[in-house]
């Protein structure tokens, strides 16, 4: 036990006797760290993305020809529109309205989606 009282003495009186000059470096260094990284994180992400490609609604007959466009992802500087998954499908045989959720699994990105809705309406004559 003896130890351990001398040991938090010798500590209390080291942080004590700490320059006033060392802990102003310090704070001073932690300052340029936290400034530098804030720029380079703005840097790295200015051009990040999500964005739907083409129209957010479609309307088509039925029987057209549909083709999803998909989305763009932009994270850290990385396309990573590979790894987009697309929750829905679209029947253009038959008349209704369909929707597309566009997900991505990132930690920028997660739990954001992005909608399509493409709507199938009979042909008018």
């Amino acid at each position: 036990m003896a130890n351990k009282k001398n040991f938090n003495k010798t500590t209390q009186i080291n942080i004590k006797k700490a320059n006033p000059i060392v802990l102003v470096i310090v704070v001073l260094c932690l300052v340029v760290g936290l400034v530098v990284g804030w720029i380079s994180y703005k840097s790295v992400t200015k051009n990040d993305t999500f964005i739907l490609i083409g129209q957010k609604e479609i309307t088509l007959n039925v029987g057209d020809v549909f083709v999803d466009e998909g989305v763009k992802v932009i994270s850290f500087g990385n396309d990573i529109s590979n790894n987009v998954k697309v929750e829905g499908e679209v029947n253009t045989l038959k008349a209704g309205e369909y929707v597309l959720t566009y997900t991505v699994n990132n930690f920028k990105y997660n739990g954001v989606k992005k909608i399509r809705v493409v709507k199938v309406v009979e042909n008018e004559q």
